[in-house]
């Protein structure tokens, strides 16, 4: 039998997820009218997204993390291409939560957290992949501290960001103040220049 191979790569991780969606669903689960759709819907938000942009995203139970290579050269455009369908995709999931939203309870928005730098990987026998890593660890923790401000960028990818936007673009980095590493990103609509 071969051995599990490990190699050292670098990458873009992201973590996404809506804040408050696990309450949510426990307030339909008595009721398979509606969460049986949802969860059917979810499902289909996340393939579609995978075939269009051949991703994948690992689903972690109330989201999903997705991890993209970074080539030299195209890391900055690779950066914010993954971010913006991140956005994409949890906006999709917050339209089809909106038909089964419930008086009492009520999910608190969507959040990204992305980061880039060097992880192992390493493949198993059985084909299994094993990410583990600082960046890994990173986005996965600080995800918390993107609740209420949507996407949030450790230095790492914010660099990367920072290369391929222009000024005009429209989209500022704000630092949080108890993490100096990481910042939250605004869109200013009127200061759009195009697509981004």
């Amino acid at each position: 039998m071969p051995h599990a191979k490990t190699q050292k790569v670098r990458l873009i991780v992201a973590f996404a997820d809506i804040s408050g969606f696990s309450n949510f669903c426990d307030a339909v689960t008595n009721d398979e009218v509606e969460y049986d759709p949802l969860m059917d819907r979810f499902d289909e938000i996340v393939e579609k997204a995978e075939r269009e942009t051949g991703y994948s995203f690992t689903d972690t139970g109330d989201g999903f993390m997705c991890t993209v290579d970074l080539v030299p050269g195209n890391a900055g455009r690779t950066t914010l291409q993954v971010l913006t369908h991140l956005w994409r995709i949890l906006t999709e999931i917050e339209a089809a939560i909106d038909t089964h939203r419930k008086d009492s309870v009520s999910p608190e928005g969507a959040r990204v957290v992305i980061a880039a730098g060097y992880v192992k990987r390493k493949i198993k026998k059985d084909g299994r992949v094993i990410l583990r890593g600082k960046y890994i660890n990173l986005a996965h923790n600080f995800l918390d501290h993107a609740r209420g401000h949507g996407v949030v960028v450790h230095d790492s990818a914010r660099n990367l960001i920072s290369d391929v936007l222009a000024k005009k673009s429209g989209i500022e980095f704000v630092r949080l103040k108890k993490f100096k590493m990481l910042s939250v990103v605004k869109i200013h609509p009127d200061r759009r220049n195009g697509r981004v």
